[in-house]
C-alpha cells in the first residue's frame, strides 16, 4: 500500500534523524598499529533529495559520486562489510523501513527483514556474520542482531529508555549505541556483544548520537548537541579523555523535512577511516549537508562532496581498499 505524503514527510524525518542516531587512549591520534591496517577507499553515503533518499559512493578525490540505489522512496544507513565487498541499508521501498542488503557495486539488492514496525541503522559484526539494527517491532526502538542472510533475529537490548544505533567495536567484544533510560535525553553506552555489562560513557551531553569506533577498538567519535548545533567528540572506551573535535558555528538554517521531529543542524554521523588517520563526517557549514573529511593529526578539512542546491548528505560509511 502507498503510504500518504504526510506518512513520507514522517518517516523522512524519522530517517533523518535516525541517521544521527546511527549512525578510545588519551589524546586523539593514529593507532600506533596503524601500519596493519587497511588502506582507505571510498566513502558512501545517503543523499536526499525532496521526500525521496539514495545511495552514493564517492573516492575521497572527490570524484564525481557514483550512485548505487535509484529508489523513489526512501534508501539510507548504508554501511559496507568488513571486506568492503558488500553494503547493509535502510529502505523504505516496501512501505515502511527494512534492512536491505547488496553487493557493493549496488547489484543483488534483497531485503533481509519484513517486520511490522521500522528496522534502521544497520551495522556489520566485524567477522562480517552478523548485522546489528534497531528496531520497533515491540514497541519501542532496541537493538537487534541478525545473520548476514536475515535468518536467526534476536533482540539483545533491554531495560528503561530506547537503543539505537548499534555498532559492533572492531575487536568484536563491545557495542555502542545511544540510550535514553535516564530521563536526560540520549547519552552514549557501551555494552558486551550479548547486551551484558552495560557501561554509560557520557552524561548530559545532550543527543550524542551517530557513533563510530576506531580501527583500533580504543576510542569512539560521536555527535553530539550544544544549543541545538551538532559537533563531534572523541571519547576513550572507557568513557575517560573526553574531548572535541569539531566547533559548528551553526550560522546554517536548520534541516527541515517535515513532521514531527526537530530540525537539526551542525556536525552529525562521523565514520573513523578504515587506516584510522582520518574522520568523515557530514556538516551544513558549506550551507547545506555536504560529506567531509577532517585529518585527526593535522585537524585539516577537507569538503569531499558538493551538491546541488536543496541535496542533502546525511549518513556515512567508509570502505576499506580491496586491493
Amino acid at each position: 500500500m502507498r503510504i500518504s505524503s504526510y506518512s513520507r514527510r514522517f518517516y523522512l524525518l524519522l530517517f533523518s534523524l535516525t541517521c544521527l542516531l546511527i549512525g578510545c587512549g588519551h589524546g586523539v591520534g593514529v593507532s600506533s598499529n596503524s601500519h596493519h591496517l587497511p588502506r582507505n577507499g571510498n566513502i558512501i553515503y545517503a543523499s536526499a533529495i525532496g521526500s525521496s533518499s539514495n545511495i552514493f559512493t564517492v573516492s575521497l578525490d572527490g570524484a564525481e559520486p557514483r550512485r548505487l540505489t535509484f529508489n523513489s522512496e526512501i534508501d539510507g544507513h548504508p554501511s559496507y562489510s568488513p571486506s568492503g565487498d558488500q553494503i547493509v541499508f535502510s529502505s523504505m521501498r516496501n512501505g515502511d523501513f527494512d534492512i536491505y542488503l547488496m553487493r557493493s557495486d549496488g547489484s543483488q539488492q534483497q531485503p533481509l527483514t519484513s517486520s511490522k514496525g521500522i528496522d534502521l541503522v544497520p551495522s556489520f559484526s566485524p567477522d562480517g556474520k552478523k548485522v546489528i539494527f534497531e528496531s520497533n517491532r515491540d514497541g519501542k526502538f532496541q537493538l537487534y542482531i541478525m545473520n548476514v542472510d536475515g535468518s536467526d533475529q534476536q533482540k539483545i537490548s533491554s531495560g528503561p529508555g530506547e537503543a539505537m544505533g548499534g555498532k559492533f567495536s572492531p575487536d568484536g567484544t563491545q557495542i555502542a549505541f545511544a540510550n535514553d533510560r535516564d530521563g536526560h535525553g540520549y547519552d552514549l553506552y557501551v555494552m558486551d556483544v550479548n547486551g551484558s555489562n552495560l557501561i554509560q560513557l557520557t552524561h548530559g551531553l545532550h543527543n550524542d548520537f551517530s557513533r563510530s569506533w576506531s580501527p583500533d577498538s580504543s576510542q569512539i567519535v560521536f555527535n553530539s548537541q550544544d544549543d541545538g548545533v551538532g559537533s563531534l567528540f572523541i571519547i576513550d572506551r572507557d568513557g575517560g579523555g573526553l574531548r572535541r573535535l569539531t566547533s559548528n558555528p551553526g550560522l546554517t538554517p536548520a534541516y527541515s523535512p517535515g513532521g514531527v521531529f526537530p530540525s537539526f543542524r551542525g556536525d552529525i554521523t562521523p565514520q573513523w577511516s578504515p587506516d584510522g588517520s582520518k574522520i568523515a563526517f557530514c556538516s551544513d557549514r558549506s550551507g547545506q549537508y555536504e560529506v567531509y573529511v577532517v585529518e585527526i593529526t593535522s585537524m585539516s578539512l577537507m569538503q569531499i562532496t558538493h551538491s546541488g542546491l536543496n541535496i542533502q548528505n546525511i549518513s556515512i560509511g567508509w570502505r576499506r581498499r580491496l586491493d
